[in-house]
């Protein structure tokens, strides 16, 4: 019996092509395979054009903030049985992409070129000290209610009342939102704004998602 040679794949892989643990084959160009060394702990894999084989191992990039936090700096006062839109004049907590101008249509949130997506709504109205009365939050978009919350104060005139809400909203470039207050004690009753931001009415969005 004649013995003859086993032929040879051609195009093979040569398994000695990986050298460590976790290697990858990838390409450095058509029908050309490279070896991938593994990255470190907690690495991700990413696309990269300017790398040999278009890939590359690097540190996960952490999500940014996107959003606002207005805050009100001094006293409004809130006409009886009037919806009135409250004024957030004093420096925003923070303001990542020119949502709010404290200066310019300070009532106003509004959503940046770009920014469209899902959006916490959240803010807080404190009511200075006043006897019984019924007090109304709403959140307004592009100048209609979109959620509304009702707060009855005690008949104790010592005491802050504040309301607080918060909404999921899906926005898109240029809607505004706003927070517009009611009350029906009879007379005039101011919201809260202090210097102090602890003591005061704020309102803002974060961005959640597209």
């Amino acid at each position: 019996m004649t013995v003859g040679r086993i032929p040879s794949v051609e195009g093979g892989i040569q398994p000695t092509l990986l050298t460590a643990k976790g290697d990858l084959i990838s390409a450095t160009a058509a029908s050309t395979v490279a070896r991938l060394p593994v990255g470190s702990d907690t690495q991700i894999l990413v696309a990269d054009s300017t790398a040999s084989t278009g890939l590359k191992w690097a540190a996960p990039t952490a999500p940014s903030l996107a959003g606002v936090r207005a805050v009100k700096s001094a006293l409004q006062s809130i006409p009886n049985a009037t919806y009135t839109s409250v004024a957030f004049d004093a420096a925003d907590t923070y303001d990542t992409n020119s949502f709010h101008n404290p200066s310019t249509n300070n009532t106003r949130i509004t959503i940046p070129t770009g920014g469209t997506g899902y959006y916490q709504i959240f803010g807080m109205i404190t009511w200075v000290p006043a006897a019984n009365h019924l007090g109304v939050m709403n959140f307004y978009k592009n100048g209609s209610s979109i959620m509304s919350f009702q707060v009855i104060a005690t008949g104790n005139s010592s005491y802050q009342q504040a309301q607080f809400m918060s909404d999921v909203q899906y926005l898109t470039a240029a809607d505004y939102i706003e927070i517009q207050v009611y009350q029906n004690l009879g007379s005039a009753i101011n919201v809260q704004g202090s210097a102090s931001d602890a003591q005061s009415s704020f309102f803002g969005v974060n961005f959640l998602g597209a």
